[in-house]
């Protein structure tokens, strides 16, 4: 592992190389905001002119169209450039993980076309690991350099960017013979490769800017060949943030188990007697091996080991049990919609069945009315310069972010209050606090005695919440059936409203009254799975929170019934709910 200054080093040498050369297209830096995140700006700011694209930029805006106020000034169709045909050499996009759709094919269209370009395209990820799919997109694998920036203490971080600041002083532009002339191995390609294979790197154009970085380093140390330390910080750079799995070549358990074992009977014959032991014969001893060969294996495992530091301890976890990095988010983020006023725009059409509840954009009906002017003649009449027509109408289009609701159905009969009740309670607590961070909904459901009621109907008030839940009784019946039938009917509401919802059961599955309020532990059973899989049926994300002391199977039977995580509360610290509700 290589420790946070040497991560700063290895951002810094991303930016040299870059601004070296612009064939790399760009880098994808993730960081969440704070004093690395805006160093690490300044210090692109100071190698580059910058253009900041918004995230939300219009179409017309990136590619360029009418003028409205020129248009309307002259009477003609006057065009402006778009952001994309800024002379700059850098476009720096904040909070990247937030572009739509329709915004990253235009990028990525862009990043294909076959003319040069003096422009980089710059992308801040600032979201979480588990929190977007942006490293697994086709924009991102348009771009060659891939970081983690680190996370460094303020005076650490002075003293690492005065130290770097020679290394943007030697930096230049190269134009792209220098690059070119630059020898690279056969040797070094084929480690690349197989170092491709090993990481799990299934698209050709890394391994393509892996040689190209190689090649841009070593011009900038002016070297004539690529050596392996330019080749490792290709690795770093572009391999390893791509990476899907981790070989190391250690053998397994199994094939260790497997050497371990006795020879067999054929194999441990003593040899004939006509056998002689000559040089010939003999088996060569390793230290006879080509040197060649023994220099590339080292080169390869070096590349290796560099990839590997680059990589956070976690993700090689991961990545050794052959898990790939899920980078994609559990909650459906937005919806677009045309009608209403609120949320983020998403572009614009005509409007359909008149214009009540739809927000007309005056702007774009202009556009599309300045072209047809001339064809329209006079026909308004002296003084009406601008002829508007219905078909010239626009209205905007919102992408409104789906209401999440989390449905607590809380068990405070008897057995419950007697064990955890007030655990419980405090479990609850802290993911009220988290749905209140998120600015989702909450919703309260407890069963007790013989029937089960809605403490809570969906409500934002965190006060509310808590106040229900302090005042929430225990002692009675377990009528398990009940509770989760009014859960399955709350969801189905909220499903019917466009709503997310999240169910989060806790109890300890000792269910003893049935739907019929009759006291049969046995049929109280069977129609809580029966419940179980009514609310399964709904396709609710499900968690189930087993609040005995001790785990037991009734209650992890209940949650495959319910196709819920199962979580036995005594096993794990209150303060982890909430992150395992997200997760």
């Amino acid at each position: 592992m290589i420790d946070d200054g040497q991560r700063w080093t290895l951002a810094s040498t991303a930016i040299a190389l870059l601004h070296a050369d612009p064939t790399l297209n760009g880098m994808l830096v993730r960081s969440s905001y704070g004093p690395v995140q805006t160093a690490y700006l300044d210090t692109i700011q100071a190698r580059f002119t910058t253009t900041r694209i918004p995230v939300s930029v219009s179409l017309e805006r990136l590619n360029g169209g009418l003028d409205i106020s020129q248009t309307l000034s002259a009477g003609k169709p006057v065009f402006q450039p778009g952001l994309l045909q800024t002379n700059d050499t850098a476009l720096l996009i904040n909070g990247a993980e937030r572009l739509d759709s329709m915004t990253t094919s235009v990028l990525t269209a862009h990043l294909d076309r076959a003319e040069p370009r003096s422009s980089v395209l710059i992308l801040m990820d600032e979201s979480a690991d588990s929190d977007t799919a942006l490293p697994d997109s086709a924009l991102a694998d348009r771009l060659a350099l891939m970081l983690e920036l680190p996370s460094l203490p303020v005076a650490t971080l002075r003293s690492l960017v005065d130290n770097n600041n020679s290394l943007f002083a030697t930096s230049s532009a190269l134009d792209k013979g220098s690059v070119d002339a630059v020898a690279v191995s056969d040797d070094i390609v084929q480690e690349l490769i197989q170092l491709t294979d090993r990481l799990g790197v299934s698209s050709m154009r890394a391994l393509l800017f892996a040689i190209r970085v190689a090649k841009v380093h070593a011009a900038l140390h002016e070297r004539a060949t690529v050596s392996v330390e330019d080749a490792a910080v290709a690795a770093q750079l572009v391999l390893a943030p791509r990476a899907n799995c981790f070989d190391s070549d250690e053998p397994s358990e199994d094939q260790l188990q497997e050497n371990e074992q006795p020879p067999s009977d054929e194999t441990a014959q003593d040899p004939p007697d006509n056998a002689t032991s000559s040089p010939e014969n003999d088996p060569q001893p390793e230290t006879d091996k080509d040197p060649t060969t023994q220099e590339a294996q080292d080169m390869g495992e070096q590349l290796l080991e560099a990839a590997a530091a680059t990589l956070p301890q976690h993700v090689i976890a991961d990545l050794v049990k052959g898990q790939k990095n899920n980078r994609t988010t559990g909650r459906d983020t937005s919806a677009t919609s045309s009608s209403g006023s609120t949320g983020r725009p998403a572009g614009v059409r005509r409007p359909r069945g008149g214009l009540r509840n739809q927000r007309l954009n005056l702007i774009e009906t202009l556009k599309a009315a300045a072209p047809k002017q001339r064809l329209r003649g006079n026909a308004g009449g002296k003084g009406q310069r601008l002829q508007i027509r219905l078909d010239d109408f626009r209205i905007t289009r919102y992408k409104q972010p789906t209401r999440t609701t989390t449905v607590f159905v809380v068990d405070a009969s008897g057995s419950a209050a007697l064990h955890r009740l007030a655990e419980a309670k405090g479990a609850v607590e802290l993911l009220l606090a988290e749905c209140y961070v998120r600015r989702d909904r909450v919703a309260m459901i407890s069963f007790r005695g013989d029937h089960a009621r809605l403490e809570l109907p969906p409500t934002r008030s965190l006060v509310r919440a808590k106040r229900e839940l302090a005042g929430l009784p225990g002692g009675g019946g377990t009528p398990l059936a009940a509770g989760l039938d009014l859960a399955t009917q709350v969801v189905q509401q909220l499903k019917q409203a466009g709503e997310a919802p999240v169910v989060v059961v806790m109890t300890d599955a000792k269910a003893n009254i049935a739907r019929d309020g009759s006291a049969s532990r046995a049929q109280a059973m069977e129609d809580a799975h029966q419940a179980a899989r009514l609310l399964a049926a709904t396709e609710a994300k499900c968690l189930m929170v087993d609040t005995a002391p001790r785990a037991r199977p009734q209650a992890r039977e209940l949650a495959i019934s319910l196709n819920a995580r199962y979580l036995p509360l005594p096993s794990l610290q209150a303060q982890t709910l909430p992150q395992l509700v997200n997760g």
